[in-house]
């Protein structure tokens, strides 16, 4: 059987993560329990993984890759940051995260079927292209995880 990586990066500071994070880690997991069967018939299993971040790597926190693909690459307009308070509140200092917009809708918390999309999208590409592993996405060339996601903005 194919395996296909579902990937959920957050911030953790003793075990806590934000409540944006927090949502965006409920609705990983069922999109990935309810596309678990549909593509076990494809011959496709969903495997999950949690990444635990520290907080000098906060820029990469709320992401999801699906088969080593960022979610907003797969299905996604394009990606930004907004206040985060809650971040704020647990590494002590003001945070900006990262959002998604798909059709001129911002996600702070990324809902469950934009990340079912994305597993069908990737599930597809995979059914298209069998050679193509599931490389594990990493942080850019030159981006060292830290705050201030691609736009100079971050923790402050």
């Amino acid at each position: 059987m194919t395996v296909l990586v579902v990937e959920w990066r957050h911030l953790a500071v003793e075990g806590e993560t934000c409540e944006r994070c927090g949502g965006t880690g409920a609705n990983v997991r069922s999109a990935v329990e309810a596309m678990g069967a549909v593509l076990a018939a494809q011959g496709i299993d969903l495997e999950f993984h949690e990444v635990e971040l520290p907080p000098e790597e906060i820029a990469h926190s709320n992401e999801v890759l699906v088969d080593g693909a960022l979610i907003e690459d797969l299905v996604g307009d394009e990606t930004a940051v907004s206040d985060c308070a809650s971040c704020g509140d647990l590494v002590g200092a003001p945070c900006a995260c990262r959002t998604v917009t798909v059709g001129g809708e911002e996600h702070e918390e990324l809902p469950e079927s934009l990340i079912a999309a994305a597993i069908m999208t990737a599930a597809d590409r995979r059914a298209a292209s069998p050679a193509t592993g599931s490389d594990r996405r990493q942080f850019p060339p030159g981006d060292d995880g830290g705050c201030g996601w691609n736009s100079g903005r971050g923790c402050r």
